[in-house]
């Protein structure tokens, strides 16, 4: 009687352990987590920063169309919101791969950790000068106008006290993939 009982609580054990790992047959993006398969969807740029805030320093799926593909080490890239007005900067770790300036214009769906910085007037600065060193030669280039001329913007704003600081947001990948 014991035996019978056992493979009865096997079987039915067996049953529920094969049902929880059925793929959705939806159009979103599955994926396999501790056998369960959640359905994800991806922010817009535009999505996530309305709500940058309140997902700080938490995992993020997040989709935009590549702008610009930084020129000194690959390992970031910039991607932007639905109808182009804002970017959101995904940097990439020693574990991938440099990526070429030729993937602009392709959508990225990344996966990460979404990181603020809140800058005052000298970290914006700053940032301006490391701009500056960062792309000697590129001083005519029409991406390093429209950079440091949005950098100025933020200073101006801070120092006139329309702003009290600045907070920046990138997502530090864990994964990405091209489409």
């Amino acid at each position: 009687m014991k035996n019978i009982i056992l493979t009865l609580t096997l079987a039915v054990s067996l049953l529920f352990c094969g049902c929880n790992q059925q793929k959705s047959k939806q159009n979103n993006k599955s994926i396999l987590v501790s056998e369960k398969v959640v359905n994800v969807n991806y922010l817009t740029v535009e999505g996530l920063l309305k709500q940058a805030e309140d997902l700080s320093y938490t995992t993020i799926y997040v989709s935009g169309i590549i702008d610009h593909v930084c020129r000194h080490g690959g390992k970031r890239f910039k991607i932007l919101s639905t109808d182009g007005s804002q970017e959101l900067k995904i940097e990439l770790g020693k574990e991938f791969d440099i990526m070429d300036a030729s993937v602009a214009g392709n959508l990225a769906k990344v996966k990460g950790k979404l990181k603020p910085v809140k800058m005052s007037a000298e970290m914006v600065k700053a940032w301006e000068k490391n701009v500056r060193d960062s792309h000697k030669g590129e001083e005519n280039t029409e991406h390093f106008k429209q950079e440091i001329a949005e950098i100025q913007s933020i200073y101006k704003q801070i120092t006139t006290g329309e702003i009290p600081f600045y907070t920046i947001y990138s997502v530090q990948a864990e994964k990405y993939e091209l489409e």
